[in-house]
């Protein structure tokens, strides 16, 4: 996995672009540096992400 990661992150940012975490339903997939604002002072964070989960079938959960 981190040498999976390793390769991800050395793609062109063309690439990765193409993964979006926000053209995904579920919120997965590649995240871009400054685009996250956790710092209340409104500074965009500077790191690249990529999230994964499980696939979880719809309706299968409590609530």
């Amino acid at each position: 996995m981190r040498e999976a990661q390793r390769q991800f992150f050395k793609l062109p940012l063309e690439k990765k672009m193409t993964l979006l975490a926000t053209k995904d339903p579920n919120n997965r997939g590649y995240s871009p540096a400054h685009e996250q604002a956790l710092d209340p002072s409104g500074k965009p964070d500077t790191k690249e992400g990529y999230y994964i989960g499980r696939e979880v079938p719809a309706g299968s959960l409590p609530g």
